[in-house]
């Protein structure tokens, strides 16, 4: 069996580069693997890191390259990718790979070696500004440089495809371009590259500098719902930040949560409700007159960690699910359970003109971090006026 390790990325992390990845991150593993006697994809292959949980690869990806290598065709779609957690201590850890190949397993050699590096807040230190932010969303690329196809607000990636968001940000206050764009997703940071060049900014702005404000911020497609990334700047001097705009990305035809199992282990509540502006109890029935927006506000983390849930949405009996805003700041849970975890907060807005009057039971599921199961948290029963 052959193996070959192409890239270990972890997009958050104060030092995230190849081979560096964040303690209670995901990382993503792209490579190719081969039986090389029978220049066959193998059947199955597992990737952990360290003594952390393995995960199924994706199997079936075109590599061209690697067909050409041994003159075989059939060794076309050998190449994998999957998404792992890193569930290990900080420090040197090694890649654990088995292949299985003809109904035998054969675990590789750990020669791969994955820097897991501390976890980190991108805004600890920093006091947030609302105004002073000019800024652009340029799109979603996809690893060709062609646009992502939009439908509506999301942004849609075929299955297993890489893209990067690319925006420029300027610091109108300081009359210079952004330090650095933030992003985060789920709560988890996200690495960005700066010194994209944006001449017809500089030639619209007059702002020095500005020829080169572009962020690019790589981006992968979920398997399940839809991943919503939020963007922010980092002034110049280092000292606020400020939130530009959310984008999101899916799958043409996403899996909807409950095409997985309803065995994750999620911690979190509902402790806020607001409906006609007004806030109310969390705990009981909840009358809204139809065409008033319900807001329900709260707390969620992947138990395992703990660390932040990759979604959190609201499942209403008989009439669909709406996305939550996740990734919001709740300090007081993070200082609860004594955790990392600062943006584990969420906010979901439920337009109750589209219902009919009656009552429902709306209920709370968080997905987990690596996207293999979901929790059910605690129901809120409302009735539409």
């Amino acid at each position: 069996m052959r193996v070959e390790i192409d890239s270990v990325v972890e997009l958050g992390g104060p030092f995230a580069a190849e081979g560096t990845v964040t303690a209670g991150g995901i990382a993503t593993v792209k490579g190719w693997s081969l039986d090389v006697a029978l220049h066959r994809p193998v059947e199955e292959l597992t990737i952990a890191i360290g003594d952390g949980p393995p995960v199924r690869a994706i199997l079936g990806f075109a590599r061209d390259d690697v067909a050409a290598r041994f003159s075989a065709p059939e060794a076309g779609r050998c190449g994998f990718v999957a998404v792992v957690p890193v569930d290990v201590p900080v420090g040197l850890q090694p890649l654990r790979i088995t292949v299985t190949a003809n109904g035998e397993s054969i675990r590789t050699a750990d020669e791969y070696g994955v820097d897991v590096v501390p976890a980190f807040d991108a805004f600890e230190g920093l006091h947030q500004r609302s105004d002073g932010w000019l800024f652009g969303l340029e799109g979603v690329l996809l690893d060709g440089g062609q646009p992502a196809v939009q439908d509506g607000d999301d942004w849609i990636l075929e299955r297993g495809a890489a893209g990067r968001i690319v925006v420029w940000a300027l610091d109108i206050e300081a009359g210079l371009p952004a330090r650095d764009v933030i992003a985060c997703a789920g709560g988890t940071f996200y690495r960005t590259f700066p010194g994209i060049e944006t001449p017809a900014v500089a030639a619209a702005t007059g702002v020095p500098g500005a020829e080169r404000a572009g962020f690019s911020i790589p981006v992968m497609a979920p398997l399940v719902g839809s991943e919503a990334i939020r963007l922010y700047a980092l002034a110049a001097d280092g000292r606020a930040y400020g939130e530009l705009c959310t984008v999101r990305v899916r799958l043409r035809d996403a899996l909807p949560l409950d095409a997985l199992p309803c065995r994750g282990k999620a911690l979190g509540e509902v402790d806020r409700v607001e409906t006609g502006g007004e806030r109310i109890s969390a705990f009981g029935p909840v009358d809204v007159a139809r065409g008033e927006a319900l807001v329900l506000s709260g707390w969620a983390v992947d138990a395992h960690g703990p660390r932040p849930a990759a979604l959190v949405e609201l499942h209403i009996a008989g009439a669909g699910r709406v996305d939550a805003e996740y990734g919001l700041r709740r300090l007081d849970v993070a200082h609860a359970l004594k955790c990392g975890v600062v943006d584990c907060g969420f906010a979901v807005r439920v337009d109750t003109a589209w219902l009919e009057p009656g009552t429902y039971r709306a209920t709370l599921r968080v997905l987990a971090a690596r996207r293999d199961a979901y929790t059910e948290l605690r129901h809120v029963d409302f009735t539409v006026l």
